[in-house]
């Protein structure tokens, strides 16, 4: 099960899953929001951002249905570069909107890499499901403690190229897995959904139109 190629991939979204979560309780508690707010607000901040990932992960879970998981995955991983694109940039000015607005975007993303990692290893593997669950959240733990270690070194430019660079190659293996492991129904249900929809619309209209004909002979 360790060495399986599927979870070796997918591994590489779990550690990415941990490195966001360590990044946000603690380089952007400790160097973004204590600089730009006071310590005072890193509680409200991180609220914030707790409810945004709540909120995305049931919204995820609802929406998966109509909406291909890579659609999604795609969408946070955008979101994910831009954001950690401006930290980079970012001269950390006083700011509660660009605070509050960054935290909201983060909890996003976040919700949705631990709803869709953790889906997509029951769906790959629902007979060995706890040695596979067993094996993603050593990933994640891998993941969080590589981001508070390098959180304590006070790197948080590091930090950022490390998560940058790995969202990169995480969303590759994932389209990899995705592609390799689920057919075009799963992959794409809405699209699937909608010509099933259009055939057996045009279907119906073509049988109208046969018995309207025959009626009138």
């Amino acid at each position: 099960m360790f060495l399986e190629w599927r979870l070796i991939f997918l591994g590489f979204m779990f550690v990415c899953s941990g490195l966001v979560q360590s990044f946000a309780y603690g380089v952007f508690a400790k160097e973004y929001v204590t600089n730009c707010l006071g310590v005072s607000q890193v509680g409200f901040v991180l609220l914030v951002l707790g409810l945004s990932n709540a909120f995305t992960s049931g919204v995820v879970g609802k929406i998966v249905k109509y909406v291909p998981r890579l659609v999604i995955v795609l969408i946070a991983t955008s979101i994910n570069v831009g954001l950690t694109v401006f930290l980079l940039l970012w001269e950390r000015i006083p700011s509660y909107l660009m605070v509050f607005l960054f935290a909201i975007g983060w909890g996003f993303t976040g919700g949705v890499w631990n709803t869709l990692s953790s889906s997509f290893v029951g769906i790959l593997y629902p007979m060995e499901s706890e040695p596979a669950y067993s094996v993603a959240r050593m990933w994640q733990a891998f993941g969080l403690a590589v981001g508070f270690v390098m959180s304590y070194f006070n790197s948080q430019a590091a930090f950022l190229y490390l998560l940058l660079g790995l969202l990169l190659i995480t969303t590759v293996l994932y389209i990899v897995v995705e592609f390799k492991s689920q057919s075009r129904t799963q992959i794409f249900p809405c699209l699937i959904f909608c010509v099933r929809e259009t055939a057996a619309a045009s279907s119906i209209e073509e049988e109208e139109l046969v018995a309207r004909t025959e009626s009138g002979l």
